[in-house]
């Protein structure tokens, strides 16, 4: 293959509509988590769990207690989410609204991008 024209590549192009949706959405969910704050966490499954440690090992704040791993401590919790990547039984969720969202507004792949 020749050499590339780098003034001939383009950002690939994201749907505006879908952008404006999820704009829409982030700004009513910032409203009524000012009216009514919830702090989402990831959470544990007892039937998957079977309390090797690893989430505690993983977790880069000591969230999650050796013998507890089924709970997270919201004081200390970033949401990360390095403990539920690095379960190895999937025994680590977390939900959140902005999957459905996502989901919903950007199903499409974007085209591979070359950077040079």
């Amino acid at each position: 293959t020749g050499p590339i024209d780098a003034a001939k590549l383009r950002e690939p192009h994201t749907p505006l509509l879908s952008k404006l949706r999820f704009i829409r959405f982030v700004l009513g969910y910032r409203r009524r988590q000012k009216r009514n704050p919830i702090a989402l966490l990831p959470a544990g499954d007892a039937a998957r769990c079977t309390q090797c440690g690893r989430c505690v090992a993983l977790c880069p704040t000591q969230a999650i207690a050796r013998g507890d791993e089924l709970h997270t401590d919201p004081a200390r919790c970033i949401r990360c989410c390095a403990c539920v990547k690095g379960c190895a039984f999937g025994a680590r969720t977390f939900e959140t609204p902005f999957a459905a969202v996502l989901s919903r507004n950007f199903a499409r792949r974007k085209p591979p991008v070359t950077l040079m």
